[in-house]
Order: structure tokens, then C-alpha cells, then sequence
């Protein structure tokens, strides 16, 4: 009697998350993509039983976690494949992730485990490995990646670069958004600049890389790539030349030259923004300083770099406190401003100055009201609007959304239950969402994002070409939705058929 009601007794446990590492609490905020990884045998204890989750992680370690989540034990073996990878605990991982071509080498053919992983490497071995094959070409270059990441929503908010240093817990929330399909969580967004790319680390990946461009846009001239060496930003020399991207800065020689900031140099006893000098007025060279986000400034003037074509003498601005926020937002001790699409610095009329904050890029909010880029929005709860992603947002009464620039109230939506399914499509408890538009012919409860072009729901698979809520031609006739799947650049399949867009391939 004694052990059932023993037995009775546990069952009347509440039921919540396993703890199974020592330095990870009940309340860690990711505690669930972390049990995950640990169930599913991802991931183990280091000898002392921690998991240690805010610890940078190795190329070794990474790639070991990777293989381990979508691999076989059969398909899992030793070989010899770099110099400098230990063979007793990591090198049947690596090597079975060079096989599958998810990694590769450097240029002196080592792999360079011991170095701590950046998002950038991150993002195209969770992809490659996760679906062992290249299988994602949204977008040119390492962009198909990191894009692949963003639209399902697996972008912890906690990265803000694209080369940041990607944690424990990081990876692992990474893992478990893609294999659970989380969406409801809060995500960076790539193609917005919510996350970001610093000009030195282009540069220094295509140069690794020996690609000789920048951003797929810009060639570098025809130099020896052993000889570059980085000054900083988009300057470097190259055989004593001096370059700013692909251009040479004629008659500059080195030894003259100083850089002063992603706009600005010095050369001899003159400041220049690239490319032009600055004439008017004349600056004290001891007395100019470069701030951040294109902004300098002397004695009398505020200058803002205006795209690469002309440098802005803000002489409106008060210089002795004058400061550059985040998100293209700046300040003094009169107004706030903010730098739009086109790099002019405009005035924000209204603002109180002792309660703003500065929510997201191009929304700030004061006591009293919100605002969207210079535009004071009307009719908006300042102290219960919140920003949920690029395209929306909410208060205590509406869903908002921004569609082709213009800020929206999506009407009828339900702030309380609106989630993300990914960075153009939402949901409530009663609709599908894209920005403003309700898909109202899908089934809301099992509806799904798949990839930029399919989605489904119990009755059927879309082909959505960016747009859903034009159903002239997105009804993949015949897929079987139980088994559907994307699985290429515009292309998915069932158990029976491959399709491209909406038609099956015979």
C-alpha cells in the first residue's frame, strides 16, 4: 500500500522542464531548446555535469553537435581528412562533415578547430548539415544561409552580427527552432538591418576566401592578395598603393595617410571624405573628431557623411551636445533626429527629451506618443506599443504593420494572440495575416510557412510566390499535405512527386 500511493504521489507532481545540467536553472530563458538538445542526444555534460551555455563555441565542438542531430551512427566514421584535428574525440565528426561537403579548409588545408565559431560559419553548417546537400538558393553567396535562417524565424535576437562569436545556448535554440519549427519566438531579421554585417568583416571574408569583391557588387582592382593590407574600414594598400574599395586614392602615399573612420581620412595636413576634401570651412585638424554612424565634428560644425556624395554640415546642430544613438538616431540638447532612407538628417518635432526610447530602428517612443521615422503616429498607446518585428507591431488595442513605408492598423487582428509564422506572414486566433490583408481561404489552425514560396494547411499545399494573399494560381493541385515538404529553390515534394512553383513534374 505504502509503495502505490508513493507511486500515486509522484504522479501528482506538477510536471515541468527537466533540469539535467547543474549551471542551468528552471528559469534559464532557454532551457527548453537546451532539454531538447539533451534528449535528443545533441548535446551532453562536460565532466562536472554543466553545460555551460554562455560559453563561446569551437569550430570542433559545433561541428561535432551538428553531425550528431542529423547523422547516423552508421554513417558517422574516421579518416584522416585535416592536420590538425585530434582523432580521438571530434575527428569522425569532422570528417564525416567534410564528406557531406557541410565544411571545408582553409587555404593551408587545416580546418583550425580550436577557434571559436562565428554566426557567419554557423549559418551554413547548421543549414548544410541539417539537410545534408545544398539545397537552399534563395539568394547569392553565404546570404542563401543566413536568409534560410531568418525566414524560419531561428535567429536568436541576442546575435547582432554576422560575424558575432555564437554561444552554447545559441546553438542549440538555432537547432531546436528548425527541427520544431518555433516561430512564435522573437527573431533577428536578415535583409532588415537588425542585424549586421561590420565593413572590416566583408572585407576580411572575401579576401580568406580569395573572392575578390565586396557585397557581390563591387570588384577590387587587379592586386596581388598576399600583399593587401587592411587599415581599416574599405581602406587598405596594397604595393605601397593606397585603395578605398576598388579605387585607388591617387598621388596618397602611405606614409601620409591616416584613417579616420569608415568616411574619413587625413592625408598631409587635410581631411577628405571619400572622395572629395573637405574645403568649407576650414577644420582644425587637432580639434576634428569622427563620432559614430558618418557623424564628425570640430570646434563649429557637425558633418554627416551623406551617402559617399557630399558631406552634410549640420549647422543647426549644438556641437557640445551633440550624440549619436543607435539605429540612425542622433541628438543635442534642443531635439532629437533621425538619418532616413536617403542619409538626410531630419529634425523629430515634439519629442520629450527626459522620457524617449528608442524601441527599434525607425520607431522610438516618448511620455506621450510614437514614432515612426520623423512622423509622430496618432492614435497609438505609447505605453503599451511594442515592437514585434520589422513589419509589425502592437499595443494594448491594435496590430500594426509597415507596408511599403507607410506605418498601418491591421484591422480586426487580435493583439493578444498575434505570433509570428515568419517575417511577412502572422497569425491570431482567428486569421492568417500578410501585413494588412487577411488570407482568409486557408485553415488558421494548421496553417504553416514552409520556405519564401510553399506553405500548407490541412486541405492543401500553396505555392505563394511572396505573395499568399493572391490565390490566382497557388494551389499546388494533387500534393499529398501530409508528406509535402520544400525542399528546393522553388521546388518541393510529396511521397510521390516533385513539383516546381504549382506543378507537378511528370
Amino acid at each position: 500500500m505504502k509503495k502505490i500511493l508513493f507511486l500515486l504521489s509522484l504522479l501528482l507532481i506538477p510536471t515541468t522542464f527537466a533540469n539535467y545540467f547543474s549551471d542551468v536553472s528552471n528559469t534559464y530563458p532557454y532551457l527548453e531548446a537546451i532539454n531538447y538538445s539533451k534528449e535528443n542526444n545533441i548535446v551532453s555534460w562536460y565532466k562536472d555535469w554543466t553545460f555551460q551555455p554562455e560559453n563561446e563555441i569551437t569550430r570542433e565542438e559545433f561541428t561535432k553537435i551538428i553531425i550528431k542531430s542529423n547523422f547516423s551512427d552508421l554513417e558517422i566514421y574516421w579518416e584522416d581528412c585535416f592536420p590538425d584535428v585530434d582523432w580521438w574525440d571530434f575527428e569522425k565528426y569532422i570528417c564525416t562533415a567534410k564528406r557531406n561537403g557541410i565544411i571545408w579548409w582553409y587555404k593551408d588545408w587545416s580546418f583550425r578547430p580550436k577557434d571559436n565559431i562565428s554566426f557567419l560559419e554557423a549559418a551554413k553548417i547548421i543549414i548544410l548539415g541539417l539537410w545534408k546537400r545544398d539545397e537552399v538558393t534563395e539568394a547569392n553567396g553565404l546570404l542563401k544561409y543566413w536568409r534560410h535562417l531568418s525566414n524560419r524565424m531561428a535567429i536568436p535576437v541576442s546575435i547582432d552580427y554576422m560575424d558575432s562569436k555564437i554561444s552554447r545556448w545559441e546553438m542549440v535554440e538555432i537547432i531546436w527552432r528548425l527541427k520544431e519549427k518555433v516561430t512564435w519566438k522573437e527573431s533577428r531579421y536578415i535583409g532588415s538591418r537588425e542585424i549586421k554585417a561590420r565593413e572590416e568583416f566583408w572585407f576580411w571574408y572575401n579576401i580568406i576566401n580569395g573572392e575578390l569583391n565586396f557585397e557581390w557588387r563591387l570588384s577590387l582592382p587587379d592586386v596581388d592578395v598576399s600583399t593587401i593590407k587592411l587599415l581599416g574600414w574599405w581602406y587598405y594598400v596594397s604595393d605601397n598603393k593606397v585603395y578605398y574599395e576598388s579605387h585607388e586614392l591617387e598621388g596618397v602615399e602611405i606614409e601620409n595617410f591616416k584613417v579616420l573612420g569608415e568616411s574619413y581620412w587625413q592625408y598631409l595636413d587635410k581631411i577628405y571624405f571619400w572622395p572629395r576634401k573637405i574645403t568649407y570651412p576650414e577644420i582644425d585638424l587637432n580639434k576634428f573628431e569622427v563620432l559614430e554612424k558618418w557623424y564628425a565634428k570640430d570646434e563649429y560644425y557637425i558633418y554627416h557623411d551623406d551617402l559617399g556624395f557630399e558631406i552634410d554640415i549640420l549647422d543647426w546642430a549644438d556641437v557640445d551636445s551633440f550624440q549619436v544613438l543607435k539605429y540612425g538616431y542622433s541628438m543635442d540638447k534642443n531635439n532629437m533626429y533621425i538619418s532616413d532612407l536617403y542619409s538626410n538628417v531630419i529634425k523629430i518635432e515634439g519629442v520629450d527629451l527626459e522620457t524617449f526610447e528608442i524601441l527599434e530602428e525607425n520607431f522610438l517612443r516618448d511620455k506621450n506618443s510614437v514614432y515612426y521615422w520623423e512622423n509622430k503616429v496618432d492614435d497609438v498607446d505609447s505605453e503599451t506599443f511594442e515592437v514585434l518585428s520589422y513589419n509589425y507591431s502592437r499595443d494594448k488595442n491594435y496590430v500594426y504593420t509597415i507596408y511599403w513605408g507607410f506605418f498601418k492598423k491591421v484591422e480586426n487582428a487580435n493583439p493578444e494572440t498575434f505570433k509570428a509564422l515568419n517575417e511577412n506572414y502572422w497569425k491570431d486566433s482567428k486569421n492568417v495575416y500578410r501585413h494588412d490583408v487577411v488570407v482568409d481561404w486557408v485553415d488558421v489552425e494548421t496553417f504553416e510557412i514552409l520556405d519564401y514560396y510553399y506553405a500548407k494547411d490541412k486541405n492543401n499545399v500553396y505555392y505563394y510566390d511572396w505573395d499568399i494573399s493572391n490565390h490566382s494560381t497557388n494551389i499546388v493541385d494533387g500534393a499529398d499535405v501530409l508528406t509535402f515538404v520544400a525542399f528546393y529553390y522553388r521546388k518541393g515534394k510529396d511521397k510521390d512527386y516533385i513539383y516546381f512553383e504549382w506543378k507537378r513534374i511528370d
